[in-house]
């Protein structure tokens, strides 16, 4: 993918925040948070195209950029 490290740190960092922040909201409503993150593992937007489950910014699925494809979200709905 056309990114530089600096880049793809900065968006993780922005995903981590999110996940912590739903997982806080989570907590305070007592309802149960389910953290998609270690499904992903291994099948983000740097993997093969027949492996990702997350698309980048040039895109090899049907699936909007820096989002979950139909093969990820048949994973996060599996798991």
């Amino acid at each position: 993918q056309p990114i530089n490290p600096k880049d793809a740190d900065y968006f993780q960092a922005k995903v981590d925040e999110i996940d912590d922040q739903q997982r806080t909201l989570a907590a305070a409503l007592k309802i149960d948070f389910f953290d998609t993150r270690p499904v992903s593992v291994g099948h983000d937007m740097c993997a093969a195209p027949e492996d990702r489950y997350i698309e980048g910014f040039e895109l090899s699925h049907l699936a909007a950029p820096l989002h979950p494809n139909a093969l990820g979200a048949g994973a996060v709905g599996s798991a």
